[in-house]
């Protein structure tokens, strides 16, 4: 993975692709995997990607590797509450979609964040 962070503008110019939901998905995923490996830090690459999504997105797949990402945020959730507040209150948010996929992202995202933080 730590050869992955070469490959991030590309994968900014996949996620920004509203032409092509699963290329924003792939790239929305491919980025997820990177913060999860503790690569890139969530909350830098969330302040890029919230310019072009920063809501959920309409398409089902891209809406799910879109919460999928906002899990990254956990690992640093208490050194940024605020920020953490905003990510935890997208996963709340993604856990009404009428898309079951969608749904289970956000719970499993939800599921990495501390309990304290998820009282915010």
């Amino acid at each position: 993975p730590h050869a992955g962070v070469q490959l991030v503008a590309v994968l900014q110019d996949a996620v920004t692709d509203a032409q092509c939901p699963p290329a924003a998905a792939l790239g929305l995923s491919s980025l997820s995997a990177l913060c999860q490996a503790d690569v890139l830090d969530f909350y830098k690459a969330w302040k890029v990607i919230h310019r072009s999504h920063p809501t959920l997105p309409k398409d089902d797949l891209t809406a799910a590797a879109w919460v999928e990402l906002l899990a990254g945020g956990a690992l640093d959730a208490e050194a940024y509450p605020e920020r953490a507040a905003a990510v935890v209150a997208g996963c709340w948010s993604a856990a009404r979609h009428s898309s079951a996929a969608v749904r289970k992202q956000a719970y499993t995202a939800l599921h990495a964040y501390p309990l304290d933080v998820l009282e915010r």
